[in-house]
């Protein structure tokens, strides 16, 4: 993972709740308008580290809504863009960092979004669009991502 300097407030366009991984390390993921995310990390009242994960490439628009979970030691961040995509960043329990598009439609800008992983270890990332319809995209580990309008 890359080090990354902190972004500018002009450059923040979103921040997440914080979440806390198994080493105690508390994580806040921040997305910017240059389609890049970073996360901030610190134990107790610790110095805070940053790091660049969107290191593949940036998500090629403003990030406009965040969303992270972490299931069995895997951080998952969940990102939508401003030019209709939603993209998932992942890293931890020894899998690398990787990030992947999981869902994109081309009428759609500054799209919404959550995230939730159910009981059976199933992930589902809701995007909401300006239109007001609402689309689930659901899968299994880093199995293929289905989609079907809620809404």
């Amino acid at each position: 993972m890359t080090t990354a300097s902190h972004p500018t407030p002009q450059q923040i366009t979103l921040l997440v709740h914080p979440l806390v991984d198994s080493g105690g390390y508390q994580h806040v993921e921040v997305g910017d308008s240059g389609g890049n995310v970073r996360d901030f990390y610190w134990t107790g009242i610790g110095t805070v580290g940053s790091q660049l994960v969107t290191p593949l490439h940036a998500l090629g628009s403003a990030v406009t809504s965040l969303s992270v979970q972490y299931p069995g030691g895997v951080v998952y961040v969940y990102a939508a863009t401003s030019g209709g995509h939603t993209d998932e960043i992942y890293w931890g329990n020894g899998q690398g960092l990787d990030q992947r598009s999981v869902w994109y439609r081309s009428d759609t800008t500054w799209n919404g979004l959550s995230s939730q992983i159910d009981g059976s270890g199933v992930q589902q990332v809701f995007t909401a669009i300006a239109a007001g319809s609402i689309y689930d995209t659901h899968w299994t580990g880093i199995g293929t991502p289905s989609t079907n309008q809620v809404k």
